[in-house]
């Protein structure tokens, strides 16, 4: 996997790892300038221990801690881009303790750019015909600004929830051409059905809007809500839609987004409930409904 990143200084990726291949090493996680110069890499030994390396192959630092094989462990990693970091600007936690903490002074940029403008996970040009099994899990990426989720968020599960009734609205028009239970038209479990399945409209501020299924009994706190949807637009003029929140009686409309004619995956992320900017409550999702609205 290989993520372009908005010129990102500083991050933490919070993540469920396990490796299943024995006596093999191999990288986690590699941040790399713009192109194939690579800054900083967190990597597995084939001890199991792990090691922060610089692009140019250096080793900062190794773990005595290490994973096991085929036991999932809980990933933190706190990192910074620059010739010279500050105490506790790198740093590596496995299931919420410290292993690995970069001293102020190291050197973790390989190139003329202070910044990260890619983020591989797995193998990369350092491992070119390197096949060690790496299975991720709920991955997180933050950019350690604003006030919610900029440091290390502890053990954590990404849930996805899926319509499973009518909302408020139900104004567009599935693929029977009508517009009856429009949430069976939306609610693939693992993929895009293309246009097997869809619910479509035409008509600015048309809205169509979901009940969706309950969060597991067992969640305590919520660090964001992120609306998933796959969208294209069918014409050849400027087509927008704008994902919308309805909580108690009011729709909480978020930031349009400009179709193209093929589909793609778009998300929104809510790090606070639209209502009144506060942390989001398991009833505050359990309530809510998701929903579209045609913009332009």
């Amino acid at each position: 996997i290989d993520r372009a990143l908005a010129s990102q200084v500083t991050g933490i990726c919070s993540f469920a790892f396990q490796v299943a291949t024995a006596a093999i090493d191999g990288t986690i996680i590699s941040l790399a300038d713009t192109g194939t110069t690579y800054h900083l890499l967190l990597r597995f030994n084939t001890d199991r221990t792990l090691s922060l390396v610089r692009g140019d192959g250096t080793v900062l630092a190794t773990s005595t801690a290490m994973l096991t094989n085929t036991v999932w462990a809980w990933i933190e990693f706190k990192w910074k881009i620059a010739n010279s970091i500050s105490a506790s600007d790198v740093v590596v936690k496995m299931d919420g303790v410290t292993i690995l903490d970069l001293a102020a002074a190291t050197d973790t940029q390989n190139s003329a750019n202070a910044f990260a403008g890619r983020l591989v996970l797995g193998a990369n040009s350092f491992e070119p015909n390197n096949n060690a099994a790496r299975i991720y899990d709920d991955f997180v990426l933050m950019d350690l600004t604003g006030s919610f989720n900029n440091t290390f968020i502890n053990e954590s599960r990404i849930s996805t929830l899926y319509p499973n009734g009518n909302g408020n609205a139900n104004q567009w028009v599935n693929q029977a051409a009508n517009s009856t239970n429009n949430y069976l038209s939306v609610d693939d479990p693992t993929s895009i059905d293309s246009d097997t399945t869809y619910v479509g409209s035409s008509t600015v501020t048309e809205t169509d809007q979901y009940t969706y299924t309950d969060t597991d009994v067992t969640v305590t706190s919520i660090k964001a809500v992120v609306l998933t949807h796959a969208s294209r637009k069918t014409d050849v003029g400027a087509r927008g839609v704008t994902p919308v929140i309805r909580m108690a009686s009011t729709d909480y409309p978020g930031t349009e987004i400009l179709l193209s004619s093929s589909y793609r995956v778009y998300q929104e992320i809510h790090e606070t409930r639209p209502s009144d900017a506060a942390v989001w409550t398991k009833s505050d999702v359990d309530a809510a409904q998701f929903g579209m609205k045609v913009s332009t």
